[in-house]
């Protein structure tokens, strides 16, 4: 990691589709879309989608290798534009270490699969 690095845990890169559903704080949906996970760690992942993530809290649901819908909770850490239009959200996960590793795991070799 870079000396001047401010996160806990180390990114790998993903270029996993995804759909998202926004929460309200009470868990009522306010919206749903589809991004790609650019990187993902242990604290969370970076989800990039043509439309803004106005929401706090979010679930993100993938298909695994086993093509099982794999889902997880997060919160919105941040969010910003890019250069090129794009939206990205930092997702911080909400979920026991235990379901973030199998969530990682999965993702990972969802990835790796896709890419050969």
């Amino acid at each position: 990691m870079k000396q001047d690095e401010r996160r806990k845990h180390r990114r790998i890169k993903t270029d996993n589709l995804m759909s998202y559903v926004c929460l309200d704080n009470d868990g009522n949906e306010l919206g749903q879309g589809i991004g790609i996970a650019v990187d993902v760690s242990q604290g969370g992942l970076l989800l990039e989608s043509h439309s803004p993530i106005d929401a706090n809290k979010i679930l993100l649901a993938f298909v695994d290798a086993d093509n099982e819908v794999i889902e997880i909770n997060g919160d919105i850490a941040y969010r910003k534009e890019t250069k090129m239009g794009k939206f990205q959200a930092g997702v911080s996960f909400c979920e026991s270490y235990e379901k973030i590793k199998k969530y990682i795991i999965k993702m990972v070799k969802a990835y790796n699969m896709q890419n050969g």
